[in-house]
């Protein structure tokens, strides 16, 4: 008896019996896709529909082309998300090479289509500017993975010089605009837009990526997932915002059989985000018609991804990161050196702070180190409320990670909080002074992300807030070290300027160093349990060793408080029981 075997009882009705063999076969024979459709088979018998998607999920982990797997995939959408079955026939029928088959999957199509999905296809929209192999080799692996019935490719050429754009004109499946001269990702891509069909999703994605088995598959996935969704994006080996995959590959083929296993149904795939990287940006049209296109006035790029995610979030559209979709990555194709980048994006960075009134990169680069402090199983119904939490960037992060969580957020600059209001938890306030709008003894864990810098009594927003922690709780908090050896160095060079982020923000009314945090927490009547030190920015690598010395002498012999440039603290009530544990890493 093998897995086949259990498949012709199946089609026979014997139902009991294939039920009895698979359970006993498990185990004992190398469990495969032909056992997932088997085992699936038999849970949807048993009404077992989760038990079935475990099934799916798995066997297409082991094999992510399996065109039965995607039809097992769409009935089990078909009373869940029309449109979501939908793609799963479609999907289905790309991957199916069996005639018979492939006439009962196109018929599913159609029958899904006259029971209302409305899912369209998505036009590709690509900015070309030179890099012909790196543009040759994306197409490509858009055309092997993605069903021409989802697609159309919309190439806009900057006025390239490398034979790239004469490549373009000679392929008969992209709607290609050249341009005679260089108008840049936002200008380009706007183009596009405007050329692709006028009904069509639209996906904007750099051409120095390539494409694995279903990445835009579940990308399309993400975007249907409801109404409220507006636009979708893609994790990556090359990619800020917090969509950068922690996998190690070595090369191309490894990072692309990593797509692969990745690229694969999850029960959990999303996390909110306030605004998506472009290099691989799904919108649904009527999201985009609805916010518009591109803000040109960011040139030639950067942050016209943060301005479109932006005006979404305002308009009252989800944003989600993609888990199971990996796009692979070159990056830094298009924009010189780093001089160059970095001119380019600060330049950018006020042209957004000029438009919105906030600087966006204080608020959407969460500093995830204090979540080590959060010890509970990955399905614990955890509460969790943060302080100073921007835009819910970290509770989102929190309800990915901990998907039974419970979020909530203050934030005191009512612009940044209204981006996260309805969607993570995120109330607009000043937690000195207004009404806490929540039940006491209520969350596990209260969190100050760099906030208490931002009173002019800590102590008494501690106090405050302690009622609503409840006995067991944690308070959790990150702060700035303000004897950083960056602020040393400027004092003893006769300057104590304030900046637009990190230790000497403008924002900051109240400095610490670590004996000030150890006195504050303790006239709250709070036990420090752990503190850690953070290192990452800034070091004393390029010092004299005669100016080492003399602030080690100022350091009392005690450099690596110098080095500190945050400290993540986690503290409990005083009237526990249990001793007070501090360690300084």
């Amino acid at each position: 008896m093998d897995w086949t075997d259990i498949i012709a009882l199946i089609n026979d009705g014997n139902w009991e019996q294939a039920r009895r063999e698979i359970d006993s076969l498990k185990g004992k024979i190398a469990w495969d896709d032909t056992a997932a459709i088997a085992e699936a088979s038999i849970c949807l018998h048993e009404n077992d529909e989760e038990g079935a998607y475990d099934c799916i999920a798995e066997g297409l982990k082991y094999n992510c082309r399996n065109y039965e797997l995607y039809v097992m995939l769409g009935n089990y959408y078909l009373e869940k998300n029309i449109n979501q079955a939908y793609l799963c026939y479609e999907n289905a029928e790309f991957y199916c090479e069996v005639g018979e088959d492939r006439e009962h999957i196109r018929q599913c199509l159609k029958e899904v289509r006259n029971q209302g999905s409305t899912v369209m296809p998505v036009s590709i929209v690509l900015v070309s500017y030179n890099n012909c192999q790196m543009m040759q080799n994306c197409i490509q692996s858009i055309r092997d993975t993605a069903p021409v019935s989802a697609y159309e490719l919309v190439v806009v050429d900057n006025d390239s010089s490398d034979g790239v754009a004469e490549w373009l004109e000679q392929q008969s499946d992209i709607r290609l605009i050249r341009n005679v001269e260089n108008r840049g990702f936002g200008g380009g891509c706007n183009q596009g837009v405007k050329a692709a069909m006028p009904d069509n999703d639209i996906f904007f994605l750099n051409n120095d990526t390539l494409v694995p088995a279903n990445a835009i598959f579940w990308l399309r996935m993400g975007l249907y997932e409801d109404e409220q969704v507006g636009a979708v994006g893609s994790v990556s080996n090359y990619v800020g915002n917090g969509q950068q995959i922690t996998e190690i590959c070595h090369s191309v083929p490894e990072f692309l059989a990593y797509g692969e296993k990745n690229n694969v149904p999850d029960k959990n795939p999303y996390e909110r985000k306030a605004w998506l990287s472009g290099f691989a940006l799904m919108m649904k049209r009527c999201a985009l018609d609805e916010v518009g296109l591109f803000d040109l006035r960011y040139g030639k790029g950067y942050f016209e991804d943060n301005d479109i995610g932006v005006r979404l979030r305002y308009a009252g559209y989800h944003l989600l990161l993609c888990r199971n979709s990996f796009i692979f990555h070159y990056g830094s194709q298009s924009f010189g050196d780093g001089a160059e980048t970095n001119k380019k994006m600060a330049e950018n960075s006020l042209v957004f702070q000029e438009k919105w009134g906030f600087n966006v990169e204080n608020y959407t680069y969460p500093r995830l180190g204090i979540l080590n402090f959060i010890k509970e199983e990955k399905d614990a119904p955890i509460r969790v409320l943060e302080i100073g939490c921007g835009m819910g960037m970290v509770l989102s992060r929190i309800k990915y990670q901990w998907r039974n969580s419970v979020i909530r957020g203050i934030e005191s600059k009512e612009k940044v909080a209204q981006l996260g209001k309805d969607y993570l938890g995120v109330e607009s306030g000043n937690a000195e002074t207004m009404d806490v709008p929540f039940e006491t003894n209520y969350f596990d864990y209260i969190i100050f992300s760099n906030a208490l810098e931002t009173y002019h009594s800590p102590e008494n927003v501690i106090r405050r807030l302690k009622p609503y922690l409840k006995d067991t709780g944690r308070m959790l908090f990150s702060i700035y070290n303000i004897m950083h050896v960056s602020v040393i160095m400027s004092l003893l060079g006769g300057k104590f300027s304030y900046a637009g982020t990190k230790a000497l923000d403008k924002s900051h009314i109240c400095h610490f160093a670590i004996h000030d945090i150890e006195s504050m927490l303790e006239q709250c009547e709070l036990i420090i349990e752990n503190i850690q030190g953070t290192m990452e920015e800034g070091t004393m690598c390029s010092l004299p060793e005669d100016m080492k010395e003399a602030l080690g002498i100022l350091a009392a012999n005690n450099m690596e408080l110098l080095q500190v440039f945050e400290y993540l603290v986690m503290a409990k009530k005083k009237q526990e029981p249990g001793g007070n544990v501090c360690t300084v890493n």
